[in-house]
């Protein structure tokens, strides 16, 4: 599945979201509900 990166401005970290996951405590992320999680230095694509 393709994660999508962003900034988070509030907590200055980058955070991913990966759409169409289903979480297993019942959420799924989705473009009107999206799901941020925050993300590693190895969570991070190469380049």
């Amino acid at each position: 599945m393709d994660r999508v990166f962003a900034w988070d401005h509030h907590h200055n970290q980058v955070v991913y979201r990966i759409p169409g996951h289903q979480f297993e405590d019942g959420r799924e992320d989705s473009d009107l509900s999206p799901v941020w999680l925050p993300a590693d230095e190895s969570d991070l694509p190469e380049g």
